[in-house]
């Protein structure tokens, strides 16, 4: 089967982001990942997750359509953070990824971040590259890829979280942590890591909600003033907060 599209300027600083269906549409997801998977050689190994953005969940089956057409085994991981997918990446040796996320940006936008085997971004001639394909006539891979579940790997990145960093004697300073969620999908992982390490914590917008009601999904000093104020206050030590 061939495809070709009439060109224009897909990535941007970090993946391709835009307006839900004014830019970024499910037919796009197909095409960017049938080109992903070219880029890889038309074999291997990824991992597909997505965000709390509400599009994401049409776009990321969109991305398991185009992958799997094209030959790839996917990795389904389901909502889950960006760096977690990274990890998932690497501890199974896997040969990329697609993350479906706009990270800080408004709900109305959506986006596509490919990664290498080393959980790199694309470089930009890799981006060109990529484009190239999606704006060319290409054949898609006689070979169909195969779809696994990993299901909940929260265990797999808190353990090696654990593993990696010496917390020496933090359990000892008897802090409280206030942290902002922003109603993305960090809450299950910052919570099992500060359980585990016995933190007495108070988590904000910790349920995934695509239109970011507790205080949008960008992090700056607006935005944190919840958090600043009950540090200030004196119920927590220190506070922080992650984007959408």
């Amino acid at each position: 089967m061939m495809y070709c599209m009439v060109k224009y300027r897909l990535f941007g600083t970090s993946g391709v982001r835009g307006e839900i269906n004014l830019f970024l549409t499910p037919e796009l997801a197909v095409k960017l990942s049938m080109a992903f998977s070219r880029f890889l050689g038309g074999s291997g190994d990824i991992a597909i997750g997505f965000d709390s953005r509400l599009p994401s969940r049409a776009l990321i089956e969109a991305c398991i359509s185009g992958a799997m057409f094209s030959g790839l085994n996917v990795f389904y991981l389901g909502l889950i953070p960006t760096p977690v997918l990274l990890h998932v990446v690497k501890e199974f040796k896997l040969d990329g990824a697609i993350m479906v996320s706009a990270s800080h940006t408004p709900p109305r936008y959506c986006g596509l971040i490919f990664f290498k085997g080393d959980t790199g971004e694309l470089s930009p001639m890799e981006s060109k590259i990529i484009e190239d394909l999606v704006f060319s006539e290409f054949s898609t891979s006689n070979v169909f890829g195969s779809l696994h579940s990993l299901g909940d790997v929260s265990d797999i990145y808190v353990e090696s979280i654990l593993r990696n960093f010496n917390f020496g004697s933090f359990n000892d300073l008897n802090l409280k942590i206030v942290c902002d969620i922003g109603n993305s999908p960090y809450a299950l992982y910052f919570n099992k890591l500060f359980e585990y390490l016995g933190i007495d914590f108070i988590s904000i917008n910790c349920h995934p909600d695509g239109f970011f009601p507790g205080r949008g999904a960008n992090v700056d000093v607006n935005s944190l003033s919840y958090v600043s104020n009950i540090v200030k206050g004196g119920l927590a030590n220190f506070g922080f907060g992650v984007d959408g």
